[in-house]
C-alpha cells in the first residue's frame, strides 16, 4: 500500500503589509469559506495585497469582515468580502483600538490550522516615506553582514 504524501501546509503572506505598515497588535481569526475556496487556499491561490479589515454593522453589532482578498477559483479569480469571526470581546477591542487616528486593520497571513483556515490580522499604523526608506536601509545592511559572514 503506498504512502500518503505529507501536504506542506505553506501560509499564505502579505509581505507588501509588513514593509508599508507597523504593526501593533495581532489577532488570529477564522473565516467562513465554501469548499472550493478552502481547497483553492490549500493549494496557495490567494492573495492579500490590497486587501483590508473592515467593520460592518450586523444584526448583533458590528462584525468583522475582509475586504479586497482574492482567491482564484476554477471559474476564475474571485474577488469577494468574507466574514471574520472572532469573539465579541475581542471585536469591541479592535473596535477601540482601530478608532484612534491613523490605524487600520491589515491582514498578515493566511494559513490552515487543525483543517480549518485561519487569518493573522494586525492592527497597523501606516509608515511614513522615510520610515520606509530606513527599513530598506536597515535590510541592506543586514544582507551585507550574512553576506560578509557566510564568506568567511
Amino acid at each position: 500500500m503506498p504512502k500518503k504524501a505529507k501536504r506542506r501546509n505553506k501560509a499564505i503572506e502579505n509581505r507588501r503589509a509588513q514593509f508599508q505598515y507597523q504593526a501593533t497588535d495581532s489577532l488570529e481569526v477564522g473565516m467562513v469559506l465554501t469548499g472550493e475556496e478552502i481547497k483553492s487556499i490549500r493549494a496557495g491561490h490567494m492573495q492579500l495585497t490590497g486587501s483590508y479589515g473592515r467593520f460592518l454593522q450586523g444584526p448583533n453589532g458590528p462584525e468583522l469582515w475582509l475586504i479586497g482578498a482574492t482567491i482564484a477559483k476554477a471559474q476564475g479569480d474571485k474577488q469577494r468580502s468574507i466574514k471574520l469571526l472572532a469573539h465579541k470581546a475581542e471585536i469591541s477591542r479592535l473596535v477601540g483600538l482601530v478608532g484612534q487616528k491613523g490605524f487600520t486593520l491589515v491582514p498578515n497571513r493566511v494559513y490552515m490550522k487543525n483543517n480549518r483556515a485561519k487569518l493573522q490580522l494586525s492592527i497597523a499604523q501606516g509608515r511614513k516615506d522615510y520610515e520606509k526608506r530606513a527599513v530598506i536601509r536597515d535590510r541592506e545592511v543586514k544582507r551585507e553582514i550574512d553576506r560578509e559572514v557566510r564568506q568567511k
